[in-house]
C-alpha cells in the first residue's frame, strides 16, 4: 500500500510555483466545499483505487496535503486532493481510522483566479498515467467552451501540444458518453477511435457502428472500425454506382432544361414536375459527391 501512496503522490507539478501558499493548517473535513469543475478525473480506471488509497492513509498517513482556497465564512474550495479526501471520507465511513480523521492538514493558496486554478489542476493531473484523453478532451472542450481560441488553449497550456492535438482531442468528447468510456478504459483505442470521426456528422450511422464495435469481446482495434467504417461507405458507393444512375437517366433533364416526359420512373410516388425537377437536382449532387446519402434521403421523403 505504500508504494501506491507514494505512486499516487510523489509526481512534480509544474505549475506548483505559481501557486503562491500562504500558510499550512489543519482544516475541520465539513468545512471543505468541493468544486467539481475542478476534478478532471473523471472517467478511466484509477491505477490505485479509493479502497486502496483509503488503506494507504489508515496505514501511512496523509503523505500529501490538500490545497484549498479561502471561500468565505471560514470555509474552503477544494484545488487539489479530491481522491485524497474522498479516500480519508471512506475512511472514517468504514472503520479503517479510529478516530476518525475529522481534520486535514491543508495548504491555502493565495489564488483568486477560478481560471487559474483550473489550468493549475489540469498541470497537476497532466504527469498521471490515468489522466485519460476523455478527461483532457474534457478540460480542452470547456476552455474553448468559455471562448477561448485554439491558439490561446494552447498558450495556457503549454506549446508542447500542437493545435492539431487540440483540435482533436476535443473532438474525442463528441463521441456518445459509453464510447467515450470505451476509450477511456483503453477498449477502444485512441488511433481506433480516430476512425469514426467521419461519422460524427451523422448521429444514427455513428451510434449503429458504435453498438457493432462495443459488442466485441476484448479491445477493438484500428482494422475493425476501419472495417466497420468502409462498410457503411460501401454501402454508400452502392448506392452511387449501382442505383442512382438509373434513377438519374428516368428523371433526367433535357439539353433545353426541361424534363423528358417520355421517361416515365417505375412506381414514381409524383408526377409534378417540380417534384422531378428538384429530384434531378438532388440526384446529381449525390452523385458528384455534393450530397450524403443519408442527406439525400432525407430530402427524398420531404419530396413525396
Amino acid at each position: 500500500m505504500q508504494t501506491q501512496e507514494a505512486a499516487v503522490t510523489s509526481e512534480t507539478f509544474t505549475l506548483a510555483k505559481q501557486d503562491e501558499i500562504t500558510s499550512t493548517k489543519l482544516i475541520p473535513i465539513d468545512k471543505i466545499d468541493r468544486d467539481e469543475t475542478l476534478n478532471l478525473r473523471r472517467y478511466g480506471v484509477q491505477k490505485t483505487t479509493i479502497t486502496d488509497l483509503a488503506q494507504s492513509i489508515a496505514t501511512n498517513g496523509l503523505q500529501v496535503n490538500l490545497r484549498v482556497v479561502p471561500n468565505g465564512e471560514g470555509r474552503f474550495r477544494l484545488k487539489w486532493g479530491f481522491r485524497r479526501l474522498a479516500a480519508i471520507e471512506y475512511a472514517n465511513t468504514n472503520g479503517l481510522l479510529d478516530p476518525p480523521m475529522t481534520e486535514v492538514r491543508c495548504d491555502i493558496s493565495k489564488s483568486t483566479d477560478p481560471l487559474r486554478d483550473k489550468l493549475d489542476n489540469y498541470a497537476e493531473n497532466d504527469q498521471r498515467e490515468d489522466f485519460t484523453l476523455i478527461d483532457r478532451g474534457h478540460f480542452l472542450a470547456e476552455l474553448q467552451s468559455s471562448g477561448m481560441t485554439i491558439a490561446q488553449i494552447r498558450e495556457h497550456i503549454g506549446k508542447k501540444r500542437s493545435a492539431g492535438w487540440i483540435s482533436e482531442t476535443i473532438k474525442f468528447t463528441k463521441f456518445p458518453d459509453r464510447f467515450q468510456r470505451a476509450i477511456a478504459t483503453g477498449k477502444v483505442s485512441a488511433d481506433s477511435a480516430t476512425q469514426l470521426f467521419p461519422l460524427l456528422d451523422e448521429p444514427e450511422k455513428l451510434n449503429a457502428a458504435i453498438d457493432d464495435l462495443l459488442k466485441k469481446e476484448g479491445k477493438v482495434t484500428q482494422a475493425d472500425t476501419r472495417k466497420r467504417v468502409a462498410k457503411d461507405k460501401g454501402e454508400d458507393v452502392k448506392l452511387k454506382r449501382l442505383f442512382l444512375p438509373q434513377v438519374r437517366k428516368t428523371f433526367v433533364l433535357g439539353s433545353e432544361g426541361k424534363i423528358d416526359e417520355e421517361d416515365e420512373a417505375p412506381e414514381k410516388p409524383s408526377k409534378k414536375i417540380s417534384a422531378r425537377m428538384t429530384l434531378s437536382a438532388l440526384i446529381v449532387k449525390m452523385m458528384d459527391g455534393k450530397l450524403r446519402a443519408a442527406t439525400f434521403w432525407a430530402k427524398v421523403e420531404e419530396l413525396f
